[in-house]
């Protein structure tokens, strides 16, 4: 024993007990009555920098960075990100509000059947089937739009249809008067224009093109009226054409007369409707 200022200090001299912790390891024991905890009513407390990190209840309740008592179903409470590298395997009921996935702009490029992404681009939930990646749901694939005013044309080249309003367009596919499939599939396409010419011995057509160039379909304008020496014609366009992500699709007119012709706006006039049929 040591007399110093603040009391009588004692000094452990020889051998260390085997009842003690030791900082190197301990050996030969027995795990009923070796053991770091309490034998109290007491919880056992880790920390760092003299703040509490984990907490094991006396019941048994693990709380790590969370001092506050979990809900009696809940065994382990983490608060903060947890990020595990290994495999997560749960045998019981998985029973969250509800389950965040980071979006992602492409598919992961390590993958493994059964794993699960969402995609950014086609807004969709994404399944790996140990071949590819098969879209498990996602936001319905539909759109319409219709030019607002009437347009006076002049040109006697093709000119594509600025459908410059929107109905619908819930995958916000449509952008500058055409549309771009945000998923691979194939897509029910329709347009429909309406045109004022002046004689009725003149036509015009409608074009579906893919891509800028790729002429799809066209539909001929067939006279529905003459009146006056005027005739307004109204004609469609209709086809189930395939499209990958990113392809567009856009429509164009021509008509046979150098004169001056009006393609008459509004919803149920000139307009595109579009559905993802598969």
């Amino acid at each position: 024993k040591v007399q110093t200022d603040s009391g009588v200090e004692t000094i452990q001299s020889g051998s260390i007990s085997e009842n003690n912790w030791k900082m190197t390891g301990n050996a030969n024991t027995d795990s009923t009555t070796n053991f770091l905890g309490t034998t109290d009513n007491q919880p056992l407390i880790l920390k760092t920098n003299n703040t509490e990190r984990l907490h094991l209840s006396t019941n048994g309740k693990v709380l790590i960075n969370n001092p506050s008592p979990a809900e009696d179903s809940i065994q382990v409470s983490i608060a903060g990100d947890t990020q595990i590298d290994g495999d997560l395997v749960v045998t019981g009921t998985v029973d969250p509000i509800a389950i965040f996935m980071v979006p992602q702009n492409n598919a992961p490029s390590t993958v493994k059947e059964g794993m699960i992404y969402y995609d950014n681009s086609s807004k969709s939930l994404n399944v790996y089937n140990g071949t590819v990646w098969k879209e498990m749901s996602s936001a319905p694939v539909v759109a319409r739009a219709y030019r607002s005013t009437d347009t006076t044309i002049t040109t006697g080249t093709p000119l594509k249809i600025n459908f410059d309003s929107e109905s619908f367009d819930p995958t916000n596919s449509f952008s500058n008067g055409k549309f771009t499939a945000p998923v691979s599939g194939y897509y029910r396409i329709s347009s429909s224009a309406e045109m004022d010419i002046a004689n009725s011995d003149r036509y015009a057509q409608l074009t579906l093109k893919k891509n800028g160039s790729d002429i799809i379909a066209q539909g001929l304008w067939y006279q529905s009226y003459v009146f006056n020496s005027d005739c307004d014609i109204l004609t469609m366009v209709e086809d189930l054409v395939y499209l990958e992500q990113s392809d567009y699709i856009e429509i164009f007119i021509y008509k046979n007369t150098n004169g001056s012709v009006v393609l008459a706006g509004g919803s149920a006039l000139t307009y595109i409707s579009i559905n993802l049929v598969k």
